[in-house]
């Protein structure tokens, strides 16, 4: 169990009694059962994009072009150097309604219903119906 003191808390807690620092709990799963100090702590590592020539010039023109994209074979299309600028285009296709996403979570233009995504293809069946 992991426990955080003197954490900025939500002032509805009545628990704190009017207190502005709290206590988080939780539980760390990710250590084997008796193996408490072996747990290894690494930085996350930034994607390595390649660096090819862009091959598209919008995000849209990538996507009528394919059957699917995933986020970074948008950045590697459009010749991106961090896919900053390929967020703000999907989020302008969305605002629009000209995107949506398949089960793999690949990027499709589509239409759908402005500010929303769309679905694109069959889902997996719910295992909770």
């Amino acid at each position: 169990m992991v426990v955080y003191e003197g954490l900025p808390a939500q002032r509805m807690d009545n628990s704190l009694d009017g207190r502005r620092e709290g206590v988080k709990a939780g539980f760390d799963c990710t250590v084997r059962f008796g193996r408490e100090n072996s747990i290894m702590l690494k930085p996350a590592r930034s994607q390595k994009f390649s660096h090819a020539p862009a091959r598209f010039q919008t995000v849209e023109q990538a996507l009528e072009k394919s059957d699917g994209l995933y986020f970074i074979e948008l950045v590697e299309a459009l010749g991106s150097n961090d896919g900053r600028e390929i967020a703000s285009a999907l989020d302008e296709l969305r605002e629009a309604g000209k995107m949506g996403r398949d089960k793999f979570g690949r990027y499709h233009l589509t239409k759908a219903a402005k500010g929303s995504t769309g679905i694109v293809g069959e889902l997996d069946e719910d295992p909770n119906d």
